[in-house]
C-alpha cells in the first residue's frame, strides 16, 4: 500500500468489516499506510456484528479510541431503492467537516530532484576511451537538488558505476559521465575504465538505481 519512496499509493484505504481476523502483517500494513499520511476508513456493518471484533487489532495498532456500534443505522424514508439499511442524505455538516477530517494530498513528485537521461554518446571518434570519450549525460529535471550518493549506473551486462559519496546535482544541472579516466568535477565524472568501453555502439541499456534499490532510469538505445 506504499509506493517505492514510502509514500501512500492512494489517498485513502477503506477497510470493510473483515469476516476473518487480519494477520499481523496485514494489520501492520494498514498502520504503516496511516503513519505515512494516508487516510484509513473503517467501514463497519451490522449485518455481521460478531465480525466487528476483527477491527480491534487494527484500532489498537492505529492508536485510536474509535468504537464500532453493533446497532444498525436505518432510515425508512431516506434510503437507496427502498432498502432502509442503506440510508441516504444530502444534509452534510460542511462547516465542521474540515475540523474532523481533511483530505490527504500526496507530495508532488516534481517538488524533489528527478534524474533523467539526456543523451548517450556511445560512438565517439577514434578509441571510445580516448578523447573525446564515450559518455552519457544526466540531468536533474526536478525542482530541488538531488543527492546521488548510493546511485549506481550500469549497462545491460555487469558493468557498474557508483556516484561519489556526497555528489549532488542541482536543479536543472547536467552531469556527463565519461567511461574512461579523468578528474571528477562538478559537471564531469569518470567511470575509470582503461581497457574496455561501456556502451555498445550497436545498442545497449542505460540503467540507474537509486540508494533505495529503485530503478529510476531504464532506457535502451
Amino acid at each position: 500500500m506504499l509506493a517505492a519512496d514510502g509514500t501512500p499509493a492512494a489517498r485513502a484505504l477503506i477497510l470493510s468489516t473483515p469476516t476473518q481476523a487480519l494477520s499481523s502483517a496485514e494489520v501492520t500494513a494498514v498502520a504503516d499506510f496511516a503513519a505515512a499520511g494516508g487516510a484509513v476508513i473503517l467501514l463497519g456493518s451490522a449485518a455481521d456484528t460478531d465480525a466487528l471484533s476483527n477491527f480491534d487489532p487494527v484500532v489498537s495498532e492505529l492508536g485510536t479510541d474509535v468504537e464500532l456500534t453493533d446497532t444498525a443505522v436505518t432510515d425508512a424514508q431516506n434510503n437507496l431503492t427502498g432498502v432502509e439499511t442503506v440510508p441516504t442524505t444530502t444534509n452534510f455538516d460542511t462547516a465542521g467537516f474540515s475540523e474532523l477530517f481533511t483530505p490527504f494530498t500526496a507530495d508532488d513528485p516534481s517538488a524533489g530532484g528527478s534524474l533523467d537521461l539526456v543523451t548517450v554518446n556511445e560512438d565517439t571518434e577514434g578509441d571510445d576511451l580516448a578523447e573525446p570519450q564515450e559518455n552519457v549525460v544526466f540531468e536533474n529535471s526536478g525542482d530541488s537538488a538531488l543527492d546521488l550518493t548510493g546511485y549506481t549506473v550500469s549497462d545491460a551486462t555487469s558493468k557498474e558505476y557508483q556516484f561519489p559519496d556526497g555528489f549532488t546535482l542541482q536543479s536543472g544541472a547536467q552531469v556527463t559521465l565519461y567511461s574512461g579516466t579523468g578528474d571528477d568535477m562538478e559537471a564531469e565524472l569518470y567511470w575509470g575504465q582503461s581497457a574496455r568501453a561501456i556502451w555498445n555502439n550497436g545498442g545497449d541499456t542505460v540503467n540507474v538505481i537509486d540508494d533505495t534499490g529503485t530503478t529510476v532510469i531504464d532506457e535502451s538505445y
